[in-house]
Parts: structure tokens; sequence; C-alpha cells
């Protein structure tokens, strides 16, 4: 889950410079909507993901169930 939010950091800059790139030609209230937009489908898909993302495996061996 770390992992995915630090791809997130990078890839989501990335994603956002095309889309303003795309629409920096139109004058019309899409140029304005698009980049929000990308905000919420990014964000809806990532908490439709998260919940389904593996747990970490560093807290499980220093539990007390975890056998020796």
């Amino acid at each position: 889950m770390t992992g995915l939010c630090n791809v997130s950091f990078c890839i989501g800059p990335f994603v956002a410079v095309l889309i303003e790139n795309s629409v920096a030609t139109k004058t019309d209230k899409w140029a304005y909507r698009a980049l929000f937009i990308s905000q919420w489908g990014f964000g809806i898909t990532s908490v439709l993901i998260a919940p389904f993302m593996p747990e970490s495996v560093f807290p499980i061996p220093r539990s007390s169930s975890f056998p020796s």
C-alpha cells in the first residue's frame, strides 16, 4: 500500500500534465473541468482498489500469533 502511494505521487502529476497539454487549446468549459474530473477519477479508483491491497508483511512476524 505504501508503494502504491509513492507510485501514485509519481504518475499523478505526469498524467495531469498530459491532460493539461491536451486541453490547453480549448476555450470551452471542458478545459476547466478536465483536470477536476481526472482527479476525481483517480480518487474513486484508489478508494475502490485500496480494500483489496494486501497487508504489509512486516508486522506479521512481530505479532504473538506468528508460529516460530
